[in-house]
């Protein structure tokens, strides 16, 4: 599963004490809280699963990593703006010229752990400088964080003060363009990024 493919918003429940006559508002944590609850409960929030709809250009850090490789091969056809990656992809690949990295990623030959480090590698470049880096890290903020707004606009939550907490390897990039793109408000609705 990917860092979007499911939001949970913070479930809420009002449940009617009898003793006191009133009701009472409550968060869940899990669903073990939910067993003391009855019919009288009136519940809030809820989960969305977007499962198949995110394609896979949005799918966490191995869709960023093949951004990452689209942005390299656009640069080398003269598609894109130049980019520092070029230098230091292929120096991870160990491959010597991009249409070497090119055909190792075609025939499946680049390692997964290769995949792993290059978010982490673009937030390197893009603190350096690179605008391409740069350009990338916030795409994928704005198409990552729509991902939520969307789920809280299905559950009836975009107006309320919900915090969506969104995870995965991706996240490990220190590039601050990427986690202030997610962090922007939406709305009236604050995005929280772990990892």
């Amino acid at each position: 599963m990917s860092n979007i493919d499911i939001l949970k918003a913070r479930a809420k429940v009002r449940h009617y004490k009898k003793d006191d006559n009133q009701w009472d508002d409550e968060s869940l944590i899990n669903e073990k809280d939910v067993s003391k609850y009855n019919d009288s409960s009136v519940w809030f929030g809820g989960e969305y699963v977007f499962g198949y709809y995110v394609p896979d250009e949005d799918q966490g850090g191995d869709a960023l990593a093949r951004r990452i490789l689209r942005a390299i091969f656009d640069a080398e056809s003269g598609m894109g703006p130049a980019t520092s990656l070029t230098g230091r992809i292929l120096a991870l690949s160990g491959c010597l010229t991009v249409d070497d990295l090119l055909r190792a990623k075609v025939e499946q030959r680049l390692a997964k752990e290769i995949y792993k480090k290059l978010p982490i590698i673009a937030g390197e470049e893009a603190i350096s400088g690179d605008p391409v880096s740069a350009a990338l890290l916030e795409q994928f903020g704005r198409d990552t964080a729509a991902y939520a707004v969307a789920a809280l606009r299905r559950l009836g939550l975009e107006k309320d003060s919900v915090d969506v907490i969104l995870s995965g390897s991706v996240f490990k990039c220190n590039a601050p363009v990427l986690l202030e793109t997610v962090n922007r408000k939406y709305g009236t609705t604050m995005l929280i990024v772990t990892h």
